[in-house]
């Protein structure tokens, strides 16, 4: 099993002397930055010599900068399936890869030849099948695919593109020829992190980037915007970008892409069919969907006519393509050729369709259905690369991972021969290739890693277009076949050279034709709407959290023998019970005293990443939530987000000691943060459906924490204890406030008042029930409708009931010194409160009875 990637660090990136001294050639292969005399090949040398002349600590401190922007900026990828840590951080080399304007030209060109044709052997096998007719592509490798939809057959694309953007992954031989190891034909990944690497390094190093006169990513992105406006055949049409969700390996892709196209990032459940036409749903109705830039796999877009288990789809949606009323890019079953079997069938079908050798040749491929391709097979077992012909996730499974022969134990060798001989279709093998080495920085030196470059084509026109670079990926294993099974390693930006100045070049078109107006909103899916909702729900819930603790170990370092500090602290240990974060028996032995037990606690609430319901449990809680509606929060607003889960203050696992002063400081330095983040919230988003939903559950999560905090607090006789009532003036930050208007000790009535009832206090219970009851008011409901809707009634209801309640009455003692009528009032409020919840996301989210955790604070409540 590979080990996780390695990142970069200031450290490492410390550098003495010339960058390519001491670098080491490695023997038959082709090195991308030296000649086999050592010379330096000429379109690396104003890269290599610049970096020589920049000072060692300055690239050290640029590429510290750099790593930092990665981190913030949350860009993480599986990228090679490691089964240890399904997600990790972002590997970026700073060296990039440098291609010649001359050799990117060639490379082009054969790119393009190599779309065309696959798009015209995805036409034929869609279509009249004459390839299938007279032996040209042997029917097995398509009617025995599972990746060909036979619901798809003959139905018609726009313009007749099937491939309107696709990949191919390309190695360099000993030979210096570039080769073809696959191509990605289905949902392509790959070029929204190369959009990144090229932002990130151009950053870091925008002198050498200026100079060295590097071919814009941009227009690729505009041609691609282009194409899918002109294939949708109406103005202004409705994009979206269809995603399988966060739980995928390239989510961040699919957010960063939308966001950047200007797109709408959706899921299946987001779509509907109505009478052959798609649909979004959003809390301001339905909207016709025109085309959809997929990240999805083929079978799994259709539980209809398609794959039936599958959650990721729209019902219906192959009828809507069929009906020609919502374009599809890629087309559905477009995979069929990304099969490595079809490599074998490429130079002929090229001599055939096009009347040309390919340009661009595949790595050296058999296919064991064909006798000749099986007995070349067996001969030379041991120096090829197996795999199985068909990636099934149903029907008859191939039970071997891909592998070399010669890795393979005796017996195995010997069963998976026996089963090529009697199924040789199941089965392709590939000749290995020695990939060409780039110059990657490791140890604070260049040293030589293979390199595999994926490039990205796109629609445009009546044509494709090729991105000028692409996403280059380099191993620091001596093992170049780690390469070809995608295991380890990390990733370059790739720069492609101009002869001549190039021009700065935006996404944004320039049009001197007149722009409609709008202010748009209303277009929020009810998925996004819920998460906006929890997140607002989290962040609060943070809040409260840090308070808590805050206050908690504040009091430890007093003295606890102060007969004003221990109802305190018992207080506050009584709503972390509440919490699930400390067992009952902790809190009984704090009280006799024995501390040791309870500083451990604290020390594992804090820094431990495994502790239920610890800090950093919340905190991965309302990232991961965040993580779902990225494209809807601004980038200083992620930034502020990854900074307060990567607090470097709270990095210390394992640690059992609390030091007060340094939680303290931690302590503050996320309360800050965390106020930075509401702070971008209050004043950088527009009031829309959006920021509705995410204030509506920070104003649902605030009530419900401060009836807890006071039914805690107040009841039980522990009204009248030391240091309470200042307590619940320090948690709910109001403490100045209170001072402000009465020049007195803290008392009862008016510290209820304030935080009960008062809805001029932003932390007050009525404060945040005003708030949701104006924004269910902005909320779209049923014209049609007369009177009140329930959820009118509801929040009615609580509003009146805080606004008339007597305050004195609910401060007065009973007969039996009992606050029984504050009692009943909180009773009420905590039954109320989450059934108001319940059916805002009966009405908006789920619309069915909600699944979501309704009392979220109570001990081992689950999360979203």
């Amino acid at each position: 099993m590979s080990s996780p990637p390695r990142t970069t660090t200031a450290k490492s990136a410390k550098r003495a002397g010339p960058l390519t001294k001491g670098y080491q050639l490695k023997a038959n292969v082709y090195d991308e930055l030296l000649g086999p005399d050592r010379t330096m090949r000429a379109h690396w040398r104003k890269l290599m010599e610049s970096l020589d002349r920049m000072d060692p600590g300055e690239f050290g401190h640029r590429w510290q900068r750099a790593e930092t922007m990665l981190q913030e900026n949350g860009i993480n990828f599986n990228v090679f399936a490691d089964t240890e840590q399904r997600v990790r951080p972002w590997s970026l080399d700073p060296v990039p890869f440098v291609i010649s304007q001359q050799e990117w030209r060639a490379l082009e060109d054969g790119l393009l030849q190599r779309v065309r044709l696959l798009n015209h052997v995805l036409k034929d096998i869609y279509g009249r099948q004459s390839l299938l007719l007279d032996g040209s592509i042997p029917s097995t490798l398509v009617v025995g695919n599972p990746h060909f939809l036979r619901a798809c057959h003959g139905i018609a694309v726009p313009q007749g593109v099937y491939l309107n953007f696709m990949a191919i992954d390309l190695a360099r031989a000993p030979d210096g020829r570039w080769w073809v190891l696959s191509d990605r034909t289905q949902a392509p990944a790959g070029a929204g992190f190369a959009l990144e690497n090229r932002i990130v390094v151009s950053g870091t190093l925008p002198e050498i980037y200026r100079e060295s006169q590097v071919l814009r990513l941009a227009p690729f992105f505009q041609a691609l915007h282009r194409h899918l406006i002109s294939v949708a055949g109406r103005d202004d049409p409705h994009i979206v970008l269809l995603t399988p969700g966060p739980s995928r390996d390239t989510y961040f892709e699919h957010s960063y892409l939308a966001r950047y196209l200007g797109f709408s990032l959706v899921e299946g459940a987001d779509l509907t069919v109505r009478d052959d036409k798609v649909y979004l749903k959003t809390l301001g109705g339905l909207q016709q969907v025109d085309v959809i830039l997929r990240h999805l796999a083929d079978d799994d877009c259709d539980p209809l006519e398609l794959r039936a288990d599958s959650w990721l789809g729209v019902t219906g949606l192959v009828q809507a393509v069929r009906a020609g009323n919502v374009v599809m890019a890629n087309a559905l079953g477009s995979s069929i050729v990304q099969c490595e079997a079809f490599l074998a069938l490429m130079p002929a079908l090229s001599r055939q369709i096009l009347g040309e050798e390919l340009k661009l040749p595949n790595v050296a491929t058999w296919w064991c259905g064909e006798e000749t391709a099986r007995d070349y097979a067996f001969e030379h077992f041991d120096e090829l690369f197996l795999r199985p012909t068909f990636h099934r996730r149903t029907q008859r499974k191939v039970d071997f991972e891909p592998a070399v022969g010669m890795d393979l134990a005796a017996e195995r060798k010997a069963q998976i021969r026996e089963r090529m001989a009697a199924q040789g279709y199941d089965y392709t093998v590939q000749e290995l290739i020695q990939a060409s080495t780039v110059p990657t920085f490791h140890e604070g030196v260049l040293q030589p890693g293979p390199l595999v470059l994926r490039v990205f084509v796109a629609a445009s026109g009546d044509d494709f277009v090729v991105m000028p670079g692409g996403l280059a990926r380099i191993m620091h294993s001596p093992d170049t076949r780690a390469a070809a099974m995608k295991r380890g390693g990390e990733s370059k930006d790739t720069w492609v050279l101009s002869p001549a100045p190039v021009a700065q070049v935006t996404l944004i078109g320039t049009s001197s034709g007149p722009v409609q107006l709008r202010r748009t909103g209303r277009d929020l899916p009810s998925r996004t709407a819920d998460n906006l909702y929890w997140l607002g729900r989290y962040a609060e819930r943070t809040e409260g959290t840090l308070r808590t603790l805050r206050a908690l170990i504040k009091r430890l370092s007093a003295d606890l023998a102060n007969t004003a500090t221990m109802p305190v602290v018992r207080r506050l240990l009584a709503i972390m019970v509440e919490y699930g974060q400390v067992s009952s028996p902790a809190v009984e032995e704090a009280v006799a005293g024995k501390l040791d037990s309870l500083e451990k606690s604290l020390a594992k609430i804090l820094y431990d990443p495994r502790c239920p319901n610890g800090l950093h449990d919340v905190l991965r809680n309302f990232q991961s939530t965040a993580g779902l509606v990225r494209d809807r929060l601004s980038v200083d607003a992620w930034v502020t987000l990854n900074r307060l889960h990567q607090d470097r203050a709270l990095q210390q696992p394992g640690s059992t000691t609390l030091e007060v002063g340094a939680a303290l400081n931690a302590l503050n330095g996320q309360i800050l943060t965390l106020s930075a983040f509401a702070g971008m919230e209050m004043e950088n988003m527009t009031r829309t459906y959006g920021w509705q939903f995410l204030d509506m559950g920070r104003r649902m999560e605030r009530a419900q924490h401060m009836v807890e905090v006071l039914k805690t607090m107040l009841l039980s006789g522990a009204a009248d204890q030391p240091g309470v009532l200042e307590l619940l003036l320090e948690l709910a930050d109001s403490f100045m406030t209170y001072r402000s208007r009465y020049l007195a000790a803290p008392q009862l009535a008016p510290v209820l008042d304030l935080l009960l009832a008062d809805e001029t206090n932003p932390r007050s219970v009525g404060f945040q029930v005003a708030a949701i009851e104006r924004h269910i008011e902005n909320l779209p409901r049923d014209p049609d409708r007369a009177g009140l809707t329930k959820k009118q009634r509801m929040i009615r209801e609580l509003r009146t009931r805080l606004q008339v309640c007597d305050i004195e009455h609910l401060a007065t003692p009973d007969k039996n010194g009992k606050l029984a009528a504050l009692t009943e009032l909180f009773k009420r409020l905590e039954d109320e409160l989450p059934a108001l919840s319940e059916r805002i996301a009966y009405v908006y989210f789920t619309h069915a009875e909600v699944a979501r955790p309704a009392h979220v604070f109570r001990a081992g409540s689950s999360s979203p």
